[in-house]
């Protein structure tokens, strides 16, 4: 052999299996080793992928949170902007324009229904209905269920109440109006301009109120009304016509007279009150009709036969019972220019001419009279002039 011939070292099939890029330096690590394990290669696949989706996700989420706004505003001026151009108006359907309508021709209570936000007038009623009184009922209790006012009740049947509030009682068949106002029946040679002057409002309140069913262009002084037609006045009002008894004192100042068989006609003499004033029932609560215009007194709770007091000292000058609607009936004098009323009482505990003191008991609570239910209908006169009790209790 040549000397110089070099000699190829064999390499056997393990040493092909590593080459020399594998030889790891001290505290190296070989790829090989992960390439090597399945197990390891997998789980870092895994995990690079789950990442990478997590990421987009994100992108994803942020994007979408940013441009919500724009694209809602965007969407929202497009849809508008395409039904406004695929909608016509009613005014272009019919290939002109509305006509304007001149308020002044339309009738002012259905004008005022419409302009209200209704669009059609449900709950209006334009006629007059009846009303059967029950037990337990009152004056403002009525007025309350009807949403009108009591007067106007007052005004509406006069035939039937004598604008007296305390004779109410069950099985009364009330007009009841659909307004505030009154009920009028048309006399013979009536005009209703001077029918309207009477009752402080203008013809056309009558005339164009629905319910009245009259023409618009009536004839105001010549109407052809027949006699004998109700007619609703709305807004209309009158004064009220006196309907309580009169307690008045004699010329001598010592001697009463009231009307009815509980009067107390002869010569008396007692103290005088005290100015100061006594409640004459247990409780304060007003239970029916308040102090008014029409109902000169108050109504009081109490329960059947609860005691009943003076509400200061003074004379008795009517004692039994009376014709005008209080049933049994006390008034007392109080010899100062002071009377004190108190109607409807189951008993009456004194007589004519009993002298008695501020809060002693003079009789029972009750309901007899033209009554609904027991309470104590209490006035207190002035000279002559009812007052409100209310400047002189405190009252509920």
């Amino acid at each position: 052999m040549d000397p110089n011939t070099k000699i190829k070292p064999e390499i056997g099939p393990e040493a092909a299996k590593s080459p020399a890029s594998s030889q790891l330096e001290p505290g190296g690590h070989s790829d090989s080793a992960v390439n090597n394990n399945p197990w390891l290669a997998i789980l870092r696949q895994s995990w690079l992928r789950w990442f990478g989706f997590f990421m987009l996700l994100a992108i994803l989420v942020a994007v979408v949170v940013l441009a919500k706004p724009a694209v809602s505003s965007w969407l929202s001026a497009s849809t508008g902007n395409k039904a406004a151009a695929q909608t016509p108006s009613a005014s272009e359907e019919a290939g002109q324009s509305l006509p304007q309508v001149s308020r002044a021709n339309l009738n002012p209570y259905l004008s005022r229904l419409i302009t209200s936000g209704s669009t059609e007038p449900a709950d209006f009623r334009a006629d007059v209905i009846t009303y059967t009184v029950q037990s337990g009922d009152f004056l403002f209790a009525i007025a309350d269920k009807f949403k009108i006012k009591p007067e106007t009740i007052l005004w509406s049947n006069y035939d039937v109440l004598k604008d007296n509030p305390e004779i109410i009682v069950p099985g009364q068949v009330l007009n009841i109006l659909p307004v505030d106002g009154l009920y009028y029946q048309w006399q013979a040679g009536d005009r209703l301009d001077t029918v309207a002057s009477t009752y402080g409002v203008t013809p056309e309140d009558i005339i164009l109120w629905p319910g009245n069913y009259l023409s618009p262009t009536i004839d105001i002084q010549n109407p052809g009304i027949p006699p004998g037609m109700w007619l609703v006045v709305p807004g209309g009002h009158r004064e009220f016509k006196a309907w309580e008894p009169q307690i008045v004192r004699s010329t001598s100042g010592t001697s009463w007279t009231f009307g009815g068989p509980g009067a107390c006609n002869g010569v008396y003499s007692g103290s005088a009150g005290t100015g100061s004033w006594f409640l004459p029932t247990a409780s304060n609560w007003i239970v029916g009709n308040n102090y008014s215009a029409y109902h000169h007194g108050i109504d009081l709770y109490l329960t059947l036969g609860e005691p009943v007091h003076a509400a200061d000292r003074g004379v008795i000058v009517y004692a039994g019972w009376n014709t005008w609607g209080y049933g049994n009936l006390i008034v007392i004098d109080h010899g100062n220019g002071w009377q004190t009323v108190y109607g409807h009482l189951s008993r009456i505990d004194v007589g004519c001419g009993y002298t008695v003191q501020r809060g002693g008991q003079i009789g029972l609570g009750g309901s007899t009279g033209n009554s609904t239910g027991p309470h104590l209908h209490f006035e207190m006169i002035y000279n002559g002039v009812r007052v409100d009790p209310h400047g002189y209790y405190s009252l509920r």
